[in-house]
């Protein structure tokens, strides 16, 4: 074949299985270079050689150079692909690639692949808060400590199959920071308005999501402003709403100000 002028000799007997369907020449260009690239002997072994796979090799190729062993785990996609790639590029942007022995058995499945996944995420770090949280709190550590947690507690945070992931990635990019205490059991979550300084409490929970006494919070909020941090007790989109709604249920009163809002910002 002239489009494939170094084709291994298995191609041919490859395309055998490729149906009787003639194809332009770009498709045998494209798999000429698949077959005989880095991912030629696994392209080979079986399967069509269709625009699907080629899709996929080509992807694999476009990725970091883990997701390619990793995804011979995996049901052959170009979407699942991106979606190892996307992992993998944001473990290696925080160091943890190294964390985990990436290497498994020939024939080991996704769920194996995703443990190592787990194992490498759950070495992700939390930034500093930049504060000290007091007795007897704890800042979570990493996302492995918040899934300790999660599983001990029985709640959400303890694997990726609901909302928690969110919760895993937020630690690790500081846009939340996790505080825990043993006695009593909680688990509370705070966005910094102004990092280290400003925050406003997002969730706060015990075991199975229990309720947590409002004692125990207004406590750590009193222990916490007395060491130079601030917790509002509500969010500040929450507070703005509220103050919305009234100012426009009572819009009509006599002493308002009729002034628009285009020329208060034009002022």
């Amino acid at each position: 074949m002239a489009a494939l002028p170094d084709a291994p000799p298995r191609l041919y007997r490859a395309l055998n299985r490729a149906g009787d369907q003639v194809r332009g020449s770009r498709y045998y260009r494209r798999l000429g270079a698949a077959v005989t690239g880095p991912l030629g002997p696994s392209l080979l072994e079986a399967g069509l050689l269709n625009e699907d796979r080629l899709d996929h090799v080509d992807s694999v190729l476009a990725a970091d150079p883990l997701v390619a062993p990793l995804s011979a785990h995996f049901p052959s996609s170009a979407f699942t692909i991106d979606h190892l790639d996307t992992l993998v590029t944001l473990l290696r942007a925080h160091a943890a690639t190294d964390a985990v022995d990436w290497r498994l058995a020939p024939n080991a499945g996704p769920r194996a692949a995703f443990r190592r996944m787990q194992q490498a995420l759950d070495a992700l770090t939390a930034p500093d808060p930049g504060f000290e949280p007091p007795a007897p709190f704890r800042v979570v550590p990493s996302l492995g400590g918040l899934r300790r947690i999660g599983i001990s507690f029985e709640n959400c945070v303890a694997d990726a199959g609901h909302y928690a992931a969110r919760h895993w990635f937020r630690l690790a990019d500081g846009s939340a920071v996790f505080l825990f205490a043993d006695d009593p059991p909680v688990l509370l979550a705070l966005r910094p308005l102004i990092p280290g300084a400003l925050f406003v409490i997002e969730d706060v929970a015990g075991p199975k999501n229990a309720p947590v006494s409002p004692e125990v919070v207004e406590k750590l909020r009193s222990d916490l402003l007395a060491s130079g941090v601030t917790v509002l007790r509500l969010d500040p989109a929450d507070a703005l709403w509220h103050l919305h709604s009234l100012a426009a249920r009572n819009s009509k009163r006599a002493d308002d100000d009729v002034e628009t809002d285009l020329e208060w910002l034009a002022a």
